[in-house]
């Protein structure tokens, strides 16, 4: 069962409530189940007391595959609903006593959901949740989400000739090409990428081309309009992409993936680049340490002497459980395990 996308906190809030009349529906027609297995967008807690009685008693497992105590708040949400919706991270916390396993995407989300719900909690007028950690560890492990396996199958290109893209640019400069595959979202760090371009165009080594991708929404940040204003020049694409495979020959053309992110749990456009060929310029923060092979963590487009294909071949190695028959496999067994 599934919801539009879009609505995170409506989601919380009510996808539970008409899931569980669903399920009662199918209940009264002779349907049976297995398991529950279910995303942390709905509150278990919420659906495990208002599903049919006798879902109670089967397995119940929990993906973690965000979690809302760390979720940076916009600039746009004002101070009262910062307020009232700070209890959706206890929606999460609800949630995860509920289950009977919890699956994190990354160490990161588990770390930053135990940091920032103790903060949370040290606030309550009085003592709340226990030994809360201490159920959550035991009952948690971290299992990578599936990255589809057309991302596996692309040979990485790096500006063919056939595209027209040159190795040498003003003054021989040598032309680095660097992927920002990232919603135009607040906690994707459009400012700080708009600053990044700024730096880089005046490199005297280095002349930075940028394909700006992920999805835009209606409102589109005030950093990204700069952008597209000011830097146009060394923008070689900005959004507008029809098809996954067009995106995946997009990623294919960059020499470097980048971040600025100010949140990250997993970051699957980020291992879809690296597949397709791009070396990692990446903060060692949030999630990323987690998706790097040591020595890959402070690879920059002004490192010398880096042996591409050896580095290529060492993330395809390291990222190999994220592969999709692979960390399907591992999740599937977590719940075949609990029936």
């Amino acid at each position: 069962m599934t919801r539009p996308g879009g609505g995170v906190r409506w989601c919380l809030r009510q996808s539970a409530l008409s899931f569980a009349e669903e399920v009662a529906a199918l209940d009264e027609g002779g349907a049976s189940w297995d398991a529950v297995f279910v995303s942390s967008l709905c509150s278990l807690s919420d659906f495990k007391a208002c599903a049919p009685a006798r879902l109670a008693n089967l397995p119940h497992v929990l993906y973690m595959h965000e979690n809302q105590a760390a979720y940076p708040v916009s600039s746009h949400v004002n101070a009262q609903d910062q307020a009232r919706d700070a209890h959706l991270a206890f929606t999460n916390l609800a949630s995860i006593e509920a289950a009977d396993r919890v699956l994190f995407n990354s160490r990161y989300n588990r770390d930053s959901f135990i940091e920032a719900m103790g903060s949370l909690i040290s606030r309550a007028p009085w003592p709340v949740g226990g030994n809360w950690i201490d159920r959550l560890q035991a009952k948690s492990h971290v299992a990578w989400p599936p990255i589809p396996e057309d991302a596996w199958s692309r040979t990485a290109l790096h500006n063919p000739a056939s595209a027209g893209y040159a190795d040498r640019g003003q003054g021989n400069r040598r032309i680095v090409r660097v992927a920002w595959p990232h919603r135009w979202e607040h906690d994707k760090g459009c400012e700080e990428l708009r600053d990044l371009i700024m730096r880089c165009k005046h490199d005297s080594e280095l002349e930075f081309r940028w394909t700006l991708l992920g999805k835009r929404f209606s409102r589109t940040p005030e950093a990204m309009k700069s952008i597209e204003e000011d830097h146009g020049e060394v923008i070689d694409r900005m959004g507008g992409v029809e098809t996954r495979s067009e995106y995946l020959d997009l990623l294919q053309k960059c020499d470097w993936v980048t971040s600025t992110a100010r949140h990250e749990f997993f970051g699957i456009a980020v291992v879809e680049a690296m597949l397709c060929g791009c070396l990692p310029w990446l903060p060692d923060r949030l999630s990323y340490p987690e998706l790097l092979p040591e020595g890959s963590s402070r690879l920059t487009p002004w490192c010398e002497g880096i042996d591409r294909e050896r580095e290529l071949l060492k993330l395809w190695n390291h990222l190999g459980p994220a592969r999709a028959e692979i960390a399907v496999r591992r999740i599937e067994e977590s719940i075949i395990q609990l029936i």
